[in-house]
């Protein structure tokens, strides 16, 4: 019981040791860039970096001893969108970085990995089954903003800043409408049809993976 309570404070060291890294990181390139105010607005806009800030309000949160039941809502919407960063960067966008840098590494792999043995392994909350739909909830709400929201206000502004960045103003490759034969049909046809149905595939996979363990450790 020792070695496994050690083990859990551990991974929480690790993860808020790590997160504070790649914050530091993050700031240490938007003071660089020259431009501090919009390079952190793009920088804030990324999905790995909202990720990576929830899995450290989580963590963090599961330290209380007192536990509502919206924590399992949030740590369950933290794992998603945490595989999700990792699964997103390592098919489409790894080839960005090469070779890959530390943050890049940090945000993508090392905390993804560490979360989630944290996750299975010593959070005991867990949602049923049925509510896995909760976890889509913040990816889609990410989706429908980068063209309701930073595109159509922003947009301009990280044009100008990054001339030569033609996928900045949507955040990410896959989102720019310009990198799609059809536009935003392709993009659509992506995001609904593929990674939206893989995502949800993945949720239940590790929502019943979770209640497993959770019988396993009960037994």
């Amino acid at each position: 019981m020792k070695l496994k309570q050690a083990i859990k404070y551990l991974l929480i060291v690790l993860i808020i040791l790590f997160e504070l890294v790649a914050f530091i990181l993050q700031i240490q390139r938007a003071v660089s860039s020259g431009f501090f105010f919009v390079s952190s607005l793009v920088i804030a806009t990324y999905f790995t970096n909202q990720s990576n800030f929830l899995v450290t309000v989580s963590t963090v949160l599961s330290l209380k001893k007192l536990h509502k039941k919206w924590y399992e809502i949030l740590y369950l919407i933290s794992l998603i969108n945490i595989v999700i960063t990792a699964s997103l960067f390592h098919i489409f966008l790894r080839s960005y970085f090469s070779p890959m840098e530390l943050l890049q590494m940090i945000l993508h792999t090392i905390v993804p990995i560490l979360f989630m043995i944290y996750f299975m392994f010593y959070l005991k909350e867990s949602l049923p089954l049925k509510k896995v739909y909760l976890a889509m909830i913040y990816p889609l709400i990410y989706f429908a903003s980068v063209y309701l929201i930073f595109n159509p206000i922003f947009g301009e502004l990280i044009s100008t800043y990054y001339p030569d960045s033609p996928n900045m103003p949507y955040i990410y490759p896959f989102f720019n409408p310009s990198n799609f034969d059809h536009g935003f049909i392709g993009i659509f046809t992506l995001m609904i049809l593929v990674i939206m149905p893989i995502a949800l595939l993945l949720s239940i996979i590790l929502m019943k993976l979770k209640l497993y363990i959770n019988q396993k450790i009960k037994a």
